[in-house]
């Protein structure tokens, strides 16, 4: 039989959101917020996983400090800086490599990206509908995740990094959220 897990968040990623935040002078806002917060991912191994109410703890605490669009933009911010740590490097490297910078193929790895940072958050898959634009659909979205609204447009924030990465001007929105088949699509144009 399988062992049943919860959804959660890797702390690596974790961690490293948190580095990004205090470079931003913001890790003393969150602590004044949410101090718990700041302590599980302080004190968690850096290879451990943690809940997942940890990572929409944090997206909750950075828009109501910041607003939801500033809030989201520093969440991108920082899922862009960590292309460059250990968690990361390996991935976009090799990615780059064979890929190249094209958004339709490079986008591809998305469901990888995903499965690095989150476990059992839902199952991730890329269609391609058209020219320059992608549908990256989340399916068997925890019935406690596909509620979050901000968390999933917290989501679609992060994906714009790829642009970034890309050297290409994009976008990327949250078409459509389905609690019923807890399936989530997002649209990516360039």
């Amino acid at each position: 039989m399988a062992a049943i897990r919860n959804p959660a968040v890797q702390s690596n990623y974790m961690k490293n959101l948190f580095v990004g935040f205090e470079a931003r002078g913001l890790r003393d806002g969150l602590l004044a917020r949410d101090p718990e917060l700041v302590e599980e991912v302080t004190l968690a191994g850096r290879l451990s996983w943690l809940p997942i109410a940890l990572n929409l703890r944090t997206v909750d605490a950075l828009c109501d400090m910041l607003g939801e669009t500033a809030g989201l933009d520093v969440l991108t911010e920082c899922v862009y800086e960590q292309f460059e740590t250990p968690l990361w490097k390996p991935l976009i490297g090799g990615g780059l490599h064979l890929l190249g910078r094209e958004p339709e193929r490079l986008a591809r790895w998305l469901p990888r990206a995903f499965a690095v940072v989150f476990r059992d958050c839902g199952i991730w898959e890329v269609q391609r509908p058209g020219a320059r634009e992608l549908v990256v659909l989340q399916r068997q979205v925890p019935a406690m995740l596909i509620s979050e609204r901000r968390w999933l447009r917290s989501l679609a924030s992060g994906m714009t990094a790829l642009f970034r990465l890309c050297d290409t001007r994009g976008t990327v929105d949250l078409l459509a959220i389905d609690d019923e088949a807890r399936e989530a699509e997002f649209r990516l144009r360039w």
